[in-house]
């Protein structure tokens, strides 16, 4: 996220081996995450209201459990703009100017250890225990937390693991809500149907950047929960 359009233009020259989506503020930032699965977000903690916008995105980000690398970066000379940006969330922080090198070091050193995670690093995430790989319909639900089908992939949140491993579990029967945030969240949990409309609005994009329609797999039963097809466990759909 950069307010500059030149400079979003040398960002994207400079960063030649990564596939770039550029936004000119949080709001197009928030809805580029939406839409899409990235590996990294650059978010620049501009001067004025956007400041606030783009510290309460990466809170946001946060508190919905993504865990993609944050790197913040502003040219505000104030310190507390970088120490709310890190307490907000943000893996990093890059003071602008920057230089080309340090910032290309540091996309890729954050990006090598999301991906470099291993298998037994990545068994509890986001508080949830992950299992082996599974199939989902056509797909391949990684324990890497990485979403599958072919060439293609997409990288998972946790509890968006979570929840597909128990329709996974429940293929050709009825979840009920209840079921399916006791199982995710834990029964202690305060979770309310706008979080799970959340959830399950980012599986459908997730499976959509795939070229899969989620709803051909787990079908929205209003009020009560999701009626998952059989297709799930049978490796179709």
């Amino acid at each position: 996220m950069e307010s500059n359009q030149d400079l979003r233009g040398i960002l994207a020259l400079l960063l030649g081996r990564y596939a770039v989506v550029g936004v000119g503020n949080a709001d197009e930032a928030d809805e580029a995450m939406r839409s899409e699965c990235f590996d990294l977000a650059i978010l620049d903690v501009a001067s004025g209201t956007e400041s606030s916008h783009a510290i309460r995105l990466i809170h946001a980000l946060r508190k919905a459990g993504e865990q993609l690398p944050i790197i913040a970066t502003s040219a505000i000379p104030h310190v507390n703009v970088a120490v709310k940006a890190l307490r907000a969330g943000a893996d990093d922080f890059v003071r602008k100017p920057w230089k080309a090198v340090e910032l290309i070091a540091r996309i890729d050193r954050h990006v090598d250890r999301n991906h470099g995670r291993s298998v037994s690093a990545a068994k509890k995430a986001g508080g949830i225990y992950l299992h082996e790989d599974f199939r989902f319909g056509r797909a391949r639900v990684g324990s890497d937390l990485t979403l599958r089908l072919g060439s293609k992939e997409c990288r998972l949140l946790a509890k968006q693991y979570a929840m597909l491993w128990v329709f996974y579990q429940s293929s050709g029967q009825l979840v009920t809500r209840e079921v399916l945030r006791r199982e995710v969240w834990g029964p202690a949990t305060n979770a309310g149907v706008s979080s799970l409309n959340e959830y399950i609005s980012r599986l459908r994009k997730s499976f959509g950047s795939l070229g899969l329609d989620f709803d051909q797999l787990v079908q929205t039963q209003s009020g009560i929960g999701y009626r998952v097809s059989r297709k799930v466990a049978a490796g179709e759909g």
